[in-house]
């Protein structure tokens, strides 16, 4: 995904995600962003399916309800590019390792 995606996704990740995920991704009440790992599926698409439909029974709400569907596609962007920066002080991985390709 290009730069200037990343960077809208960035500031959405501001306003939206990061009272949960935390600054840089590193995992508050949700989990870390900077590891490789991924609580529901492996692949990009899976990301951008959790982001769009929420994940209700952890208080992560249904995006799509929220936010236009290039929001959602400038998010998931932004949290792949997260991948494999390991924040300092970042949540203890969770879910499944993901391939290397991710």
């Amino acid at each position: 995904m290009h730069a200037p995606t990343r960077r809208a996704g960035a500031a959405i990740y501001l306003r939206y995600c990061r009272p949960c995920h935390g600054d840089g991704g590193r995992g508050l009440i949700g989990p870390n962003l900077t590891d490789r790992h991924q609580l529901h599926g492996t692949t990009r698409v899976d990301l951008l399916r959790t982001v769009r439909g929420g994940v209700p029974g952890k208080g992560m709400p249904p995006w799509s309800t929220i936010l236009p569907h290039q929001d959602l596609v400038r998010i998931a962007a932004y949290a792949v590019s997260l991948r494999g920066t390991f924040a300092a002080g970042g949540k203890a991985p969770q879910g499944t390792p993901l391939p290397r390709a991710n």
